[in-house]
């Protein structure tokens, strides 16, 4: 599949606005808010499409007590180092999977915050990972000594979704591939035809040359 560049510039060449930056920008806006727009619709006829989820990892650091609400579990509260990017909420489901980086440990179970005191408590299940999203976090309560975590979603602007890397900053680009299906580029071109705002309509000294 093409990256998120290519389906820009494919379209801006098709209305022959091939240097036209500006424009490729908006599109490349208008594509990623469509993209979610048919994500949704298609979920509601359930056809929905692993080939829409991005896949990362991040790294899981310990809550200080103020964090962990003074709460004593007997186990480790944990949370993604970074802000997990927005998830498309599809009929209430905003990740389709939660757990370990090899998936040996499966899906870890989510709960309600409001749960947490209460887990050490539960006969069944005290022993698993249980987690839940809450300010743009993820947070894992666990008695395993988890260092990573795989997040999977449908996001709103896939290219946030980037594996935590050692040697750089920006691990994925607009020159990567982009996770939309085929059926859905020709959905999202027909639509921009009808609310991308053309090079005519933009100031002549925001419009450049440059490749």
């Amino acid at each position: 599949m093409a990256s998120l560049n290519q389906l820009a510039t494919a379209y801006i060449d098709s209305v022959n606005e091939h240097f036209n930056i500006p424009l490729r920008e908006r599109v490349k806006f208008h594509i990623k808010h469509l993209r979610a727009k048919f994500i949704r619709q298609d979920f509601e006829r359930n056809k929905f499409s692993r080939n829409i989820v991005s896949s990362y990892v991040d790294k899981l650091i310990k809550v200080d007590k103020l964090d962990n609400c003074l709460v004593e579990l007997g186990c480790v509260m944990l949370r993604t180092e970074r802000k997990v990017p927005k998830p498309i909420q599809l009929k209430g489901v905003l990740f389709q999977y939660v757990g370990g980086v090899d998936y040996a440990s499966g899906s870890w179970g989510e709960i309600d915050p409001a749960e947490v005191a209460t887990l050490q408590y539960k006969i069944f299940g005290a022993d698993l990972e249980r987690w839940y999203y809450t300010n743009d976090y993820i947070y894992v309560i666990t008695k395993g000594k988890f260092k990573f975590i795989r997040v999977e979603s449908a996001f709103e602007e896939p290219e946030k979704a980037v594996t935590v890397c050692e040697n750089s900053v920006d691990c994925l680009t607009d020159d990567d591939e982009f996770p939309v299906s085929l059926h859905m580029v020709d959905m999202i071109y027909k639509e921009l035809r009808n609310i991308v705002i053309l090079s005519k309509q933009i100031d002549d000294k925001e419009v450049t040359n440059d490749g």
